[in-house]
C-alpha cells in the first residue's frame, strides 16, 4: 500500500491516505520490493515536478529499488549485518570494467562508532523530541 501523508487544517496531527495498492501473494514472478518499486515509479511519474520521500519498514531494500527515479528518496532500515562501502571512484580511463564500488567502510555499527552525530528537533506523535542524526553517503 502507498499513502501519501498530509496536514488537513483541522487535525493536530498529519494523516496518511492511501492512494495505491497492489495484492501480493507468496509463490508469484513478483516480490514484494518489486511490487512497491513498481508503484513508487507509477506515483513518481504522476508527480513528476514533486519531492516524494519514501519511508518503509526493514523489509522493503533490495535492487528493485537501486532504480528509481530522481525525484525519489527512500528511507529504510538496514540489516545489522550490512556491508557499507564508499562510492565508486571515477574511471580511471584505463581497459577494463571501471570499479563499481568504493573502499569497505564497514557495517552500520562501525559507521556509527565514528559517526560525528548532530542534534536534531523531531516533531513526532504531537511532541518534540531531541535526536541525534548523522548523514553518511556511501553504498549497501
Amino acid at each position: 500500500m502507498v499513502g501519501l501523508v498530509v496536514e488537513l487544517p483541522f487535525l493536530a496531527r498529519p494523516v496518511c491516505l492511501p492512494v495505491l495498492a497492489l495484492l501480493w501473494r507468496p509463490g508469484q514472478e513478483r516480490s514484494k520490493v518489486d511490487i512497491a518499486a513498481s508503484m513508487i515509479r507509477f506515483l513518481a511519474a504522476c508527480h513528476h515536478g514533486r519531492q516524494i520521500h519514501v519511508v518503509t519498514d526493514a523489509a522493503y531494500h533490495g535492487r528493485a529499488l537501486r532504480e528509481l527515479p530522481g525525484n525519489v528518496t527512500f528511507t529504510t532500515r538496514l540489516p545489522a549485518s550490512a556491508v557499507l562501502y564508499g562510492l565508486a571512484p571515477p574511471r580511471t580511463g584505463k581497459r577494463g570494467r571501471p570499479a563499481l564500488k568504493g573502499a569497505r567502510l564497514g557495517t552500520p555499527k562501525d559507521l556509527a562508532a565514528a559517526a560525528a552525530f548532530a542534534s536534531a528537533q523531531v516533531r513526532r506523535y504531537q511532541r518534540t523530541d531531541t535526536v541525534h542524526v548523522a548523514e553518511i553517503t556511501c553504498l549497501w
